[in-house]
């Protein structure tokens, strides 16, 4: 493909699979060009790896036009782009620099709009700043559309900010149990889901009693049972309520871990593919998402190409918790793929750099790689060394009764205990018995587990 229609290719290959959907739906066209255009763009979105092939000798203008009216039709319901400019309404309001233009548009808005705007909440706000505007300058027919919007929902506006306020509670809980893995927040699911699926509440509340709902699973590793309410969702993104780029990222993202959680790789990395069409502050959580489901399905070039595409968005991010991530997968897919040197030198690095904040967020996934690459080129004393300096069995003896702990960090440091002359083939061949099963349970580890940490050991 030439340049001639890069910047048409480069949007084309931009676009989710819901948004040509719609697109596809909404479209009246006769002009049997356009219709082609965006037959093939829809084409394109719903393949994981679209093969463009646009008509070079088509009027360039019609692809320009193409490209402007999706744009234009995604814009006219997308929640974000909304919200912005309800923002910069409320900023006009308040600062007395208000259009007629704006003002016809802000007026609509309030004689259409119900309780189920996806930014009621804003919405309301504005209006209670706008009726003060309109009153003192004696705008009576403007006053009174305002004036009875409120009115009419002040008693759902009570409610839906109720909502919020207990949205935050109950984050509180469901944080603190991720964190602390102790804590019983299923007593909330109920709740969460009648907010969730209240046709008649907000959009921006029902969003965040999805999320909710979504940490809870993780809690809880059910997420499996998630099928009815990802449906759901789905057909409040095909009816243009929860419709925006960023949320269709995060549920692509998140269908990845539904998928993932029941072994459906190949589904789960087409759907984390499109997770990385868009590059918002949550890009690098959703490239950690899709590197370790391809670490876990064997396809480690692959996961070590898609972790290079973050590295300027580890330096920006400030969420500790994605940064240790992406620091451990890429350790990880380095090892994978036998450039154990490179992944020692990535691990040396970060934990110099970050080493309170390992500790304080991911040590475990952090630690059990970059030990492991050490362990590979056989520093045995560099991993004595970091064990005791940072009191790293105490520290596992913490994690014992998290679901996913296994012994790794023990076994690598009996390894090196061993190979380091510290201790006897008998004690070795003790502490690798024990090793093998669960120290709080008794109960051998899952073959997987097992195999793994044998051939750890027998590789070195």
């Amino acid at each position: 493909m030439t340049t001639r229609l890069n910047k048409f290719i480069l949007f084309a290959n931009s676009l989710f699979p819901h948004e040509t959907a719609y697109l596809m739906n909404i479209q009246r066209f006769e002009d049997e060009e356009k219709l082609n255009i965006l037959k093939l763009l829809h084409s394109n979105a719903t393949h994981a790896a679209p093969e463009v092939k646009f008509d070079e000798s088509l009027d360039r203008r019609k692809y320009s036009y193409m490209m402007t009216w999706c744009q234009d039709q995604l814009a006219r319901i997308d929640v974000d782009n909304i919200f912005s400019k309800l923002c910069d309404y409320d900023r006009m309001i308040m600062t007395d620099n208000i259009d007629l233009k704006i003002e016809r548009n802000i007026l609509k808005l309030f004689r259409q709009a119900g309780t189920d705007y996806y930014s009621f909440l804003k919405l309301y706000d504005i209006g209670r700043s706008y009726r003060h505007f309109l009153q003192i300058r004696m705008r009576h027919h403007a006053f009174q559309v305002v004036d009875q919007f409120l009115r009419k929902h002040r008693t759902s506006y009570e409610y839906a900010r109720m909502v919020n306020d207990k949205m935050h509670t109950v984050t509180e809980d469901i944080i603190e149990q991720y964190k602390s893995k102790h804590g019983d927040t299923m007593v909330y699911e109920q709740w969460l889901d009648s907010v969730y699926k209240d046709e008649g509440l907000d959009g921006y509340n029902r969003v965040l009693a999805w999320i909710r709902i979504l940490f809870i699973a993780h809690n809880y590793r059910m997420i499996d049972r998630l099928s009815e309410k990802f449906d759901y969702f789905e057909t409040m993104i095909n009816n243009s309520k929860f419709y925006s780029r960023r949320i269709l990222a995060n549920f692509y993202s998140q269908k990845l871990l539904y998928f993932a959680s029941q072994n459906k790789l190949d589904k789960a990395i087409e759907f984390g593919y499109l997770s990385i069409r868009e590059r918002n502050n949550d890009y690098l959580y959703y490239i950690n998402n899709l590197a370790a489901v391809l670490l876990r399905a064997g396809r480690h070039e692959e996961a070590l190409r898609i972790l290079l595409l973050a590295t300027e968005d580890t330096r920006r991010d400030s969420n500790y918790h994605n940064k240790i991530s992406h620091a451990a997968y890429l350790i990880m897919s380095r090892i994978e793929n036998k450039l154990y040197k490179q992944a020692e030198s990535s691990g040396d690095v970060f934990f110099n750099a970050y080493k309170a904040e390992i500790f304080e967020h991911r040590w475990h996934l952090f630690m059990t790689y970059y030990l492991r690459a050490i362990l590979l080129l056989k520093n045995y004393k560099k991993i004595i060394r970091i064990v005791r300096q940072t009191r790293l069995m105490e520290r596992d003896r913490t994690y014992m009764d998290s679901p996913n702990y296994t012994t790794v960090i023990p076994w690598i440091y009996n390894v090196a205990n061993y190979h380091d002359g510290l201790i006897t083939q008998e004690e070795f061949d003790t502490h690798t018995r024990e090793l093998l099963l669960h120290p709080l349970t008794g109960e051998a580890f899952p073959e997987a587990v097992v195999s793994s940490l044998k051939k750890m050991g027998s590789s070195i």
